[in-house]
């Protein structure tokens, strides 16, 4: 029986334990959505692609569709994140990550989902930020997402095709109308 090979990028969202040595890895994709893919064996010391797969990355992946899960064949990480910058970025980052975990359901394409989510991971890389602007940075990421997804109204704020700093400083009138819309809306979407 012949398997298809799907080539495609990746944002890897979380990854779990499974079996001895293998793991479990949510990544979303442009073309095939949110995907469960089993990497096996990726937890032995001597483990191919195994430091290309922290979530957060962004990694070329070799995918073939099995009956459970994805079987993950091979992964290269795009864009790693230097040292220097993981702990200013991850909490920031991490927490529009877990949003999408729990906005995005099943394999649907979401290419505007994943464009936006790597422009502002590459945007954070790219530049020093205040603690406000980091502040920003979350709000706008996560109306975006839930504008995206349809759960939201589209706000001026968001409106942005590209993320730069000057979309980072929202007057506090403009902050306080995007977060009780981003509330409304995670209401509305009861998770």
């Amino acid at each position: 029986m012949a398997y298809r090979l799907y080539q495609t990028e990746g944002l890897v969202l979380a990854s779990r334990p499974y079996g001895e040595a293998s793991c479990l890895f949510e990544l979303l994709t442009p073309d095939l959505g949110l995907v469960l893919a089993l990497a096996q064996g990726v937890r032995k010391r001597e483990a191919r692609f195994k430091g290309h797969l922290r979530v957060g990355n962004l990694v070329q992946l070799g995918l073939i569709r099995g009956r459970e899960y994805w079987r993950l064949v091979s992964a290269h990480d795009s864009l790693g994140v230097p040292s220097s910058l993981f702990f200013v970025w991850w909490p920031i980052f991490g927490r529009v990550l877990s949003l999408t975990r729990r906005l995005v359901i099943g394999e649907v394409a979401l290419p505007k989902v994943f464009a936006d989510l790597k422009a502002g991971r590459s945007f954070l890389l790219t530049d020093t930020f205040t603690k406000e602007e980091l502040g920003n940075y979350s709000l706008l990421a996560g109306a975006r997402l839930l504008t995206f997804l349809g759960y939201a109204l589209p706000l001026p704020e968001t409106a942005f095709s590209d993320w730069a700093k000057v979309n980072l400083c929202l007057p506090p009138e403009r902050r306080v109308a995007c977060v009780q819309e981003v509330r409304r809306a995670l209401e509305a979407s009861h998770l």
